[in-house]
Formats: structure tokens, sequence, C-alpha cells
């Protein structure tokens, strides 16, 4: 199952006279859930419903750290730096992961 959650404002124009600032895309995070995983039983996903858990998800992710801080702060991020690896343990977890629609996965 994948479930995008929430977007929140960060995807502005800045207003400065010595900045330019020009529109590259949008980025969504989205939290992936392994079969197994026992918040496949909602039928929709929450930050709420992630406190406490441990989730994996990408290093050097940017905003998105903050983002995991802020709206999880009780949850037990894994940050994996190398993308290989970070494939191969998904392959063999049942925890709940994060990526993008611009994370690089290894096939």
């Amino acid at each position: 199952m994948l479930s995008t959650l929430p977007s929140l404002p960060f995807n502005f124009p800045i207003e400065d006279r010595y900045i330019t600032s020009t529109y590259l895309g949008t980025e969504s995070m989205s939290v992936n859930l392994p079969t197994e995983c026992k918040l496949n039983e909602n039928s929709e996903l929450s930050f709420r419903m992630l406190k406490g858990k441990m989730i994996l998800s990408p290093a050097n992710i940017g905003f998105w750290t903050q983002i995991y801080h802020d709206e999880i702060p009780d949850s037990k991020i894994i940050f994996q730096d190398e993308s290989t690896d970070y494939s191969e343990i998904l392959q063999y977890s049942v925890l709940p992961f994060f990526t993008t629609n611009l994370t690089s996965l290894d096939s």
C-alpha cells in the first residue's frame, strides 16, 4: 500500500530582488507499507498513526527531515545513506518506509 501524506506549504516563489526563483517541480512524500505491516488494516493513514513507529528513510532528504521531527516526533526514523543498501533492507523489512516522487530506488 502506498499512502501520500498531506502536502505542506513549502512550494512558493521567493520574493526578493537579490534572488531569482524558478519553479522546477513538486515533490510529494509517501509512506509505503509492506504487506505484513499492521498499518495496512486501516483505510487511511495519518502522521498521528505513525507516532511511536519505527520507519525507514533515505538519508540526506533535506527539509523532509524537519517535517518528520515536527509531525511525528515520537517516531523512530532509521536513516540509510546508501541507496543500494536501502533498497536491500526494504526487501526484507516489514517496517513502513518513506519515499518521494524523486526518490531513486535501485530495481
